[in-house]
């Protein structure tokens, strides 16, 4: 259960951006910490929703997130159709060097959220970069940031309740 809440929270992280991907997985990774609590007539014990796996949180997330994300992909894309202004400056640039750059400037924005992926997966719609591609290479930069999400909050958890 708690990885598909996270491949949905993923997906609508990214694409709608709410709820923020790395809040709601750091609350998740974190489940086990928050005592039961009682809601009306309920008694309601959210570490029976701690995920197993650490990295299977995370993968779970990054998969979500990059569907989410390639929403704006295909915005890019359809942006040619809309617009033939855009499409005849394309024409005349030479997107090649682009392309060539393509991977490791969506990885690094995947990893670091520097500069946000949603510009980036438009403008990789436009110049036609390849879908498959952007898909994989932005994955596996989430799963990398996202997995130091989890283990980091983790961390930060156990270090802040020492402190208490």
């Amino acid at each position: 259960m708690p990885y598909l809440l996270m491949a949905l929270f993923g997906f609508t992280g990214s694409a709608f951006w709410f709820p923020n991907c790395e809040l709601t997985l750091s609350a998740m990774a974190n489940v086990d910490q928050v005592p039961a609590f009682n809601f009306l007539w309920w008694t309601i014990n959210l570490s029976n929703y701690k995920a197993e796996s650490g990295l299977l949180l995370g993968f779970a997330t990054a998969i979500g997130s990059t569907f989410g994300s390639s929403f704006f992909y295909f915005m890019g894309r359809g942006a040619l159709k809309v617009s033939k202004k855009v499409q005849e400056k394309i024409d005349k640039t030479d997107m090649s060097k682009y392309k060539r750059i393509g991977a490791p400037v969506i990885f690094v924005s995947s990893v670091t959220s520097v500069p946000p992926l949603s510009p980036l997966a438009v403008a990789a719609g436009i110049i036609k970069y390849r879908f498959w591609n952007y898909f994989f290479v932005s994955m596996a930069g989430k799963f990398i940031r996202f997995t130091i999400v989890v283990f980091a909050s983790e961390g930060l958890v156990k270090l802040i309740k020492g402190l208490f």
